[in-house]
């Protein structure tokens, strides 16, 4: 299937604005969101690796060690 040229424009488009988000997000706002973005710029494209599920996911993104600090940086900033 090949996609029309105005149907190309307007995904170019809506990746742009998903792309400058994640340009304008501080370093802890990206590091949770990341995920997130992606999903967003692949969902056109139905794109999933293969043997991933939500427990692989959530396992992942929990376990990553450079999340830890950025949390821990994220919990100093908030006003309790």
């Amino acid at each position: 299937m090949i996609a029309s040229p105005a149907l190309s424009i307007v995904a170019d488009a809506a990746h742009a604005v998903i792309l400058d988000q994640a340009r304008s997000l501080p370093e802890v706002g990206f590091a949770v969101q990341k995920e997130q973005l992606a999903e967003q710029l692949t969902a056109p494209y139905d794109v999933r690796p293969h043997g991933d599920n939500t427990t692989t996911k959530v396992a992942r993104h929990l376990l990553c060690p450079e999340i830890i600090p950025l949390l821990g940086d994220r919990l100093n900033d908030m006003q309790w």
